[in-house]
């Protein structure tokens, strides 16, 4: 699959990719992999907003590099789920796209059951603090037979507020889920 996204897709940021510094920071129940700033901010967007899946690719390799030499473990890695006529639009789930490549590199087995998103929301980059946690209120379900007494690595691009992470987590532990470790490329304040 990697394959077909660099031919169909070409990794045109591969080169600032590669200079950006990978590492694991660690708060709380978080590890990110690069500070942000406006190269990351870059690549982010333009591998989202003008379908170029292949950054995510070479990112999520990296991502899982990091976790594996960390011993990082977990029963399932997840991600955040797009509803699917959001989905269908974009033709990818960049969360989904890192979460492979984590489960490719740790060897953690990916779930696509444990977590859906059945509501549209609108989209949450132009949104406060406040009308994004009203936003994603009821966004997303959690299947208890797939979270049930299991630890997860919830995976996800950017984190901005910590709404859609803790709005997944939050419906995962409610279904029984042992614990949440998020991981995202960046974090960032607003």
């Amino acid at each position: 699959m990697d394959g077909i996204i660099q031919y169909i897709f070409p990794n045109e940021k591969y080169d600032e990719i590669n200079k950006l510094k990978f590492q694991a920071y660690i708060k709380d129940n978080h590890i990110y992999f690069v500070e942000y700033d406006e190269v990351i901010s870059s690549v982010i967007k333009y591998a989202k907003y003008t379908r170029h899946p292949a950054s995510f690719v070479q990112i999520g390799h990296e991502m899982g590099v990091i976790l594996k030499d960390m011993c990082v473990s977990a029963d399932n890695v997840i991600y955040v789920p797009m509803h699917v006529k959001d989905q269908a639009k974009r033709g990818f789930n960049q969360s989904l796209i890192l979460a492979r490549k984590i489960s490719e590199c740790t060897g953690i087995p990916i779930c696509h059951k444990a977590l859906k998103k059945n509501k549209k929301t609108r989209h949450q980059a132009s949104l406060s603090a406040t009308l994004r946690a009203r936003n994603l209120a009821g966004a997303f379900v959690a299947d208890d037979r797939y979270t049930a007494g299991r630890s997860f690595i919830l995976v996800d691009d950017i984190y901005t507020t910590g709404t859609t992470l803790n709005q997944c987590k939050k419906v995962l532990l409610e279904k029984m889920a042992q614990s949440v470790l998020f991981a995202t490329i960046t974090k960032r304040i607003i």
